[in-house]
């Protein structure tokens, strides 16, 4: 255990130079961190069966709004993404409108092989 003296020691050897290194150095880690963190787009075949379970669950769930949100938290637990992925990726796709209609191509394709429980008009 130290003594109470010996803190007031470790503060007053600890320069104003080291203090500002050691918070950049913080800083800089933080926000490597968290870009890394945040730049988390859902790998795209993965997406399509994603986009495509919510486009059917938003469907079913239609004027029952805490359904839905239940159903959706599900989805997200069962191909362990989060909102905030979901997010990126959709800007990730919306960013370029070729790479959004191709992505969404495949959830056509992919909601075609669904069974028909959903009479969608046409």
């Amino acid at each position: 255990m130290r003594k109470k003296g010996s803190l007031k020691k470790l503060v007053k050897n600890f320069n104003s130079k080291k203090l500002i290194l050691l918070i950049s150095f913080l800083s800089l880690f933080i926000l490597i961190f968290f870009v890394c963190k945040s730049n988390q787009v859902i790998e795209e075949q993965t997406f399509v069966n994603l986009y495509s379970d919510l486009l059917v669950t938003k469907e079913l769930y239609r004027g029952n709004d805490s359904q839905y949100f239940k159903a959706r938290d599900s989805l997200y637990k069962l191909y362990k993404v989060n909102n905030l992925m979901v997010e990126q990726t959709l800007r990730f796709y919306n960013s370029d409108v070729e790479k959004w209609n191709k992505f969404f191509q495949k959830v056509i394709k992919r909601l075609e092989t669904y069974p028909a429980i959903i009479n969608l008009p046409e």
